[in-house]
């Protein structure tokens, strides 16, 4: 899939969701639980869950944020069906955030990690790698690296082992391939210290340290539990949510 150079050129709305806190990406993804029906987002959802998760830390008023929401939606909704993929929409402002690089790669593992086991399969570990490059470059109007080129990526993760079937990769497996991966790594540089757009005052949003992202790991919890419906969505062979890939 290549490697970056250089600062991302995101989109001005893109902007507006960029270097997000620990804290509000797991409120993203909790809101995102509560509202959702499956893994493909309406643009009203989108619109709620952003509402939810961020209207206190942006501090903008309910009109602004929904209408910066409806551009994302667009964005991200390029095919014009009116779903968006919310594995894409998660994915890939985590890695826009301002996270670390371990906290990114942790928490996108647990979204991925579809069954809870604390692993992924092949076909996890090739959507996650699809799903969030596929995502970044449309926050950026970039074209996407080929499935191909993210196929061979992430199956080089699983390379030791004797077969490539039946194959997983834990976390800290994970989080060692992707930082000894020049092309994952040149990705997260890529949209690192992207320049912050106006926001509430950090003393006045709340500490938007690492420090919820430690206390989460250490309770194994690097995502909250998926809902029953959210279960029923998901393809039995990937994980992948049925609506989108209809």
């Amino acid at each position: 899939m290549g490697q970056t150079l250089g600062r991302a050129p995101l989109l001005p709305v893109s902007r507006q969701f960029a270097n997000l806190p620990c804290r509000c990406i797991h409120e993203l993804w909790k809101a995102f639980n509560d509202v959702a029906e499956g893994f493909g987002l309406t643009r009203e959802e989108m619109i709620e869950i952003l509402r939810v998760a961020l209207r206190e830390f942006l501090g903008y008023t309910e009109k602004k944020l929904e209408n910066l929401s409806r551009e994302l939606f667009s964005i991200l909704d390029d095919d014009k069906n009116d779903l968006a993929d919310a594995l894409e929409f998660l994915s890939c402002l985590c890695i826009i955030s301002g996270m670390s690089a371990r906290e990114k790669m942790v928490f996108v593992f647990g979204m991925y990690d579809f069954d809870e086991s604390g692993v992924l399969t092949v076909d996890e570990m090739i959507l996650l790698l699809r799903s969030t490059l596929s995502g970044l470059c449309k926050l950026s109007e970039m074209d996407s690296p080929s499935e191909q080129e993210a196929e061979r990526v992430a199956i080089g993760a699983f390379e030791n082992a004797k077969s490539i079937d039946g194959s997983t990769i834990s976390v800290e497996d994970f989080v060692r391939y992707c930082t000894n991966t020049p092309e994952i790594m040149s990705w997260l540089d890529f949209y690192l210290e992207i320049a912050e757009a106006k926001r509430v005052p950090i003393d006045q949003a709340g500490d938007p340290t690492s420090a919820d992202c430690l206390i989460l790991a250490e309770n194994n919890a690097i995502c909250p539990q998926r809902t029953a419906a959210h279960r029923i969505a998901m393809d039995d062979e990937i994980g992948q949510c049925k609506e989108i890939s209809q």
